[in-house]
Protein backbone atom coordinates (compact mmCIF):
# COMPACT_ATOMS: atom_id res chain seq x y z
CA UNK A 1 0.00 0.00 0.00
CA UNK A 2 2.56 2.71 0.78
CA UNK A 3 4.94 1.56 -2.17
CA UNK A 4 2.20 2.42 -4.21
CA UNK A 5 1.35 5.67 -2.24
CA UNK A 6 4.72 6.69 -3.19
CA UNK A 7 5.01 5.17 -6.82
CA UNK A 8 1.80 7.62 -6.66
CA UNK A 9 3.70 10.53 -5.52
CA UNK A 10 6.39 10.50 -7.25
CA UNK A 11 4.32 9.88 -10.81
CA UNK A 12 2.62 13.20 -10.09
CA UNK A 13 5.83 15.52 -9.06
CA UNK A 14 7.69 13.81 -12.56
CA UNK A 15 4.70 15.08 -14.26
CA UNK A 16 4.23 18.30 -12.01
CA UNK A 17 8.05 19.35 -13.04
CA UNK A 18 7.44 18.19 -16.89
CA UNK A 19 4.43 20.59 -16.83
CA UNK A 20 7.02 23.12 -15.18
CA UNK A 21 9.47 22.29 -17.69
CA UNK A 22 7.30 22.78 -20.57
CA UNK A 23 5.30 25.82 -19.48
CA UNK A 24 9.08 27.53 -18.87
CA UNK A 25 10.11 26.56 -22.35
CA UNK A 26 7.39 27.23 -23.74
CA UNK A 27 7.21 30.65 -21.82
CA UNK A 28 11.03 31.42 -22.90
CA UNK A 29 10.44 30.73 -26.69
CA UNK A 30 7.29 32.92 -26.58
CA UNK A 31 9.45 36.22 -25.20
CA UNK A 32 12.33 35.30 -27.60
CA UNK A 33 9.80 35.33 -30.72
CA UNK A 34 7.91 38.42 -29.43
CA UNK A 35 11.55 39.99 -28.72
CA UNK A 36 12.95 39.07 -32.46
CA UNK A 37 9.89 40.39 -34.20
CA UNK A 38 10.23 43.80 -32.26
CA UNK A 39 13.70 43.82 -33.19
CA UNK A 40 12.90 43.05 -36.92
CA UNK A 41 10.22 45.43 -37.01
CA UNK A 42 12.89 47.92 -35.48
CA UNK A 43 14.87 46.94 -37.53
CA UNK A 44 12.72 47.55 -41.01
CA UNK A 45 11.19 51.19 -39.30
CA UNK A 46 15.04 52.45 -38.65
CA UNK A 47 15.92 51.27 -42.23
CA UNK A 48 13.01 52.58 -43.75
CA UNK A 49 12.70 55.93 -42.29
CA UNK A 50 16.61 56.30 -43.42
CA UNK A 51 16.01 55.69 -46.73
CA UNK A 52 13.32 58.08 -46.88
CA UNK A 53 15.03 60.86 -45.38
CA UNK A 54 17.97 59.78 -47.75
CA UNK A 55 15.82 60.23 -50.98
CA UNK A 56 13.67 62.76 -50.16
CA UNK A 57 17.08 65.13 -49.35
CA UNK A 58 18.78 63.76 -52.73
CA UNK A 59 15.31 64.86 -54.65
CA UNK A 60 15.14 68.05 -52.71
CA UNK A 61 19.00 69.15 -52.98
CA UNK A 62 18.97 67.87 -56.90
CA UNK A 63 15.71 69.73 -57.62
CA UNK A 64 17.47 72.92 -56.16
CA UNK A 65 20.34 72.69 -57.83
CA UNK A 66 18.16 72.00 -61.55
CA UNK A 67 16.08 75.43 -60.29
CA UNK A 68 19.06 77.62 -59.58
CA UNK A 69 20.93 76.27 -62.66
CA UNK A 70 17.49 76.97 -65.32
CA UNK A 71 16.90 80.23 -63.21
CA UNK A 72 20.46 81.56 -64.33
CA UNK A 73 20.59 83.89 -67.16
CA UNK A 74 22.35 81.94 -70.08
CA UNK A 75 25.74 83.78 -70.40
CA UNK A 76 27.05 84.98 -74.09
CA UNK A 77 30.08 82.83 -74.72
Amino acid sequence: MAESIIAAITAITWIAGSLATAITIATAMTIVTAMTIVTVVTVVTVVTVVTVVTVVSAVTTLTIITMVTISRPLRAV
